[in-house]
């Protein structure tokens, strides 16, 4: 999936940081690729002011999203910390699209699949 900055950011503070062993390092290794490299912090003039993230627009346009690879078990992490922040009515309307995007990839990814048979 090709994610944006502002993207970027979003997922990094939704994602949990609490579960158990073994989604917890699975959540660790998608905060490394969602993070940002020193490079990319250059680029985009990336930084830091009261609360509130600011980059280089520009550069971004030029760098354009970037591709990171979310396996199935991490993209399901993701929809469900979505999923517990509209339940709580947390939701803000700066994550829909993004939500929007990952309700989308687990219909598409679902599509066809056959329900297990009761025994």
């Amino acid at each position: 999936m090709k994610f944006s900055v502002k993207e970027r950011l979003m997922l990094l503070s939704v994602m949990p940081s609490q579960g158990n062993l073994v989604t917890l390092r699975l959540v660790r290794q998608a905060r490394e690729e969602l993070g940002f490299n020193e490079e990319e912090h250059e680029s985009l003039s990336l930084g830091l002011e009261e609360n509130s993230y600011h980059w280089d627009d520009k550069a971004e346009a030029e760098a354009g999203p970037k591709e990171i690879e979310l396996g199935p078990v991490v993209r399901d992490i993701i929809l469900k910390a979505f999923d517990a922040l509209d339940f709580a009515e947390s939701l803000e309307l700066i994550h829909l699209a993004l939500y929007e995007r990952f309700i989308e990839d687990a219909q598409e990814n679902h599509e066809g699949d056959e329900p297990t048979p009761i025994r």
